[in-house]
């Protein structure tokens, strides 16, 4: 009897309350959390001159500012970042449409066209029009801008950090902006997007729906890669806005940058630059891929909050702030995990403490039980 109530206890002891991860997350947070500090806002401005005939012959020269926005991932401390080349090395068919756009929507502003008129003007001016330097032939003034955060564009003031094109290759960028000390990602080059698993794209762009905010902040999207092409997206992409986008694992790890697809005229995002390319990129300009200690001591704070083991955050969290202590992102989890262990305690924690009791109790009843025996069999052995 006390040996099969031991078993049955042992049994439950096994089973045990299932471990639960930390409530109350918001979709893909693990994945954002440890890639959010790393994405960052890039503003591309080409600023000169759209020269064009009008219908009747008439020649004209306007001063046009191109901006382009985008996202990008940063790679390393250094403040190495890769970005969808065509965001800030477009080429001169894709910028001299933007400046046809831009010059009809200044002409909107100032009265000069009717609203409705934007796409009529565009075809007039043509494919004959140029964009130009100060003098044809010269190339467009060109700057390129990032932010970290909540980004404003248009901003050349702090905290917009001025950053330097250094090269484009395979449709991908490396920039330099001029900062150090930041957060990076890791760039998972052995785990390219496999057909139709789930992803998850980070990216800047303005509210949804358009509040006129002037301002741009970072959006989730859980997508999902073809099933035929591992280098597209299914379905309808995603806007322009996420063109240069880091796509992430549920780890939080890069996978693949977003591009527009070349082959669509409605600005999509469905490309996917792997991470292969990527690390290729970094490998050709003598740039690495490298993780602080402050990243991996975050990493390590997350992993545990995200596994539910509250005080094991803490505490990481708080030797993290002893070593970084203007890391906002770890004083918020910090006191998420304080919240959640005083409310719900350690769940895993609490489940192998249960699980050990239990066992304890087990062992407990079958010493009794195998004490009885002997008992039981020396008294027998005696009379």
């Amino acid at each position: 009897m006390a040996s099969a109530a031991a078993v049955a206890l042992v049994a439950v002891a096994m089973a045990g309350p299932p471990a639960s991860a930390a409530p109350g997350l918001t979709p893909n947070e693990p994945a954002t959390a440890v890639a959010g500090r790393s994405t960052v806002y890039l503003e591309a401005t080409f600023t000169g001159y759209l020269r064009y005939a009008e219908p009747d012959g008439t020649s004209r020269q306007e001063r046009v500012t191109v901006h382009r926005r985008c996202s990008g991932v940063i790679v390393n401390p250094d403040g190495h970042v890769v970005t969808a080349g065509g965001c800030v090395r477009p080429d001169e068919r894709e910028l001299l449409a933007d400046a046809r756009y831009a010059l009809a929507q200044t002409l909107v502003g100032a009265a000069r066209l009717p609203a409705d008129g934007v796409d009529g003007f565009v075809r007039s001016i043509g494919e004959k029009a140029t964009f130009t330097g100060l003098r044809p032939g010269q190339q467009p003034a060109s700057t390129l801008w990032g932010q970290l955060g909540v980004a404003r564009p248009g901003s050349t003031a702090t905290p917009a950090i001025r950053t330097t094109l250094l090269g484009v290759e395979q449709g991908l960028a490396l920039v330099k902006m001029s900062r150090s000390g930041l957060s990076a990602i890791e760039v998972h080059a052995g785990a390219d997007p496999k057909p139709g698993s789930q992803v998850v794209v980070l990216g800047y762009g303005p509210d949804e729906p358009d509040t006129g905010s002037a301002e741009y902040r970072q959006r989730a999207r859980p997508v999902e890669v073809a099933a035929a092409a591992p280098d597209r997206l299914a379905g309808d992409g995603l806007g322009p806005s996420f063109r240069g986008s880091p796509v992430l694992d549920p780890e939080g790890r890069l996978l693949a940058i977003a591009d527009r697809d070349p082959s669509a005229t409605d600005g999509r995002n469905r490309r996917l630059v792997p991470a292969t390319a990527v690390a290729a990129l970094l490998a050709g300009t003598g740039v690495a891929n490298r993780l602080s200690e402050v990243d991996r001591a975050y990493r390590d704070g997350l992993h545990a909050y995200f596994a539910g083991q509250f005080s094991t955050a803490i505490r990481r969290f708080d030797d993290l702030l002893r070593l970084a202590p203007s890391h906002s992102s770890a004083q918020t989890y910090r006191e998420r995990a304080q919240h959640r262990l005083d409310v719900d305690g350690d769940a895993v924690e609490n489940s192998a403490q249960w699980l050990r009791y239990l066992l304890s109790a087990a062992v407990g009843v079958l010493l009794i039980a195998v004490a009885g025996r002997v008992q039981r069999f020396a008294r027998g052995r005696a009379g």
